[in-house]
């Protein structure tokens, strides 16, 4: 897994990134789930014929087969180039009473997806895993917004004002607000849909900087991930750890991509 910090090796990912040649998980899906599922992959699956892996299918939906071999099977699916594997692996997508399996099934699903989509159009397809996922072509994010260290906490008026330019600035990027997380006095935290090649932190800047026009509430400071969402105790360990000064660059999170 690469991580690409928000505040440099991002901004030359947009410049170098394909918008034609690549694949998004749409799930939020663990990101140490999918390295485990990718390094199997990778591992587990040598060339084998077709009819051999397709006849171990039934296996699937037997009790008796251990939860390693069936993981086994799907990953064999996946790597086929094949449209009845396709078909098997949308069919036993979620379909499994293992919360470890179905996870498993929709990485394979998608893995083949991808693989079947790239020969079609004869190029090679670029993952990218996040793990939160994304939707409609666009990543989701995690975003929290911190108190100035001016002001205390949060007023009423103060999540009210975030919230309304937090909608409209996102909706002049082609990107949306998806979900309200937490919304407190010591922290408020969204998840986002924004375009692929959009500039994440630029968008937050400016929503920051229009927030403070009339005086400063929001913190220069914010965090941004596409790993997975935080809790309060993280947030707050990031708060603890973190001195507001309005002449240093923003701090942000990194973003995870494979």
């Amino acid at each position: 897994m690469d991580k690409i910090n928000m505040t440099g090796d991002f901004e030359q990912f947009l410049e170098s990134f394909d918008e034609q040649n690549y694949f998004m998980i749409e799930e939020e899906i663990d990101i140490e789930i999918q390295n485990k599922y990718f390094k199997h992959s990778q591992k587990n699956n040598p060339q084998l014929a077709k009819e051999e892996v397709m006849s171990n299918v039934p296996l699937l939906s037997d009790k008796k087969v251990s939860k390693e071999e069936k993981k086994r099977i799907l990953s064999q699916l996946a790597s086929l180039k094949d449209v009845e594997a396709y078909r098997v692996l949308e069919k036993e997508c979620r379909s499994f009473d293992d919360e470890e399996l179905n996870t498993w099934s929709i990485l394979a699903y998608n893995e083949c997806k991808m693989i079947l989509h790239g020969s079609l159009k004869n190029e090679q397809q670029i993952f990218i895993s996040t793990g939160l996922g994304g939707k409609n072509g666009k990543f989701r994010y995690f975003v929290a917004l911190l108190p100035h260290q001016d002001i205390e906490s949060f007023s009423e008026f103060h999540q009210n004002f975030i919230h309304k330019e937090l909608e409209f600035t996102l909706s002049q990027n082609n990107s949306e607000l998806e979900k309200e997380v937490e919304i407190g006095d010591s922290y408020m935290s969204y998840k986002v849909l924004v375009p692929v090649k959009a500039n994440i932190p630029k968008i937050f800047r400016q929503v920051i900087e229009n927030c403070n026009q009339l005086a400063p509430f929001v913190s220069k400071q914010f965090i941004i991930t596409n790993v997975g969402e935080m809790d309060a105790q993280e947030i707050q360990e990031f708060i603890d750890e973190t001195n507001e000064d309005d002449d240093n660059e923003i701090m942000e999170d990194i973003v995870s991509l494979n």
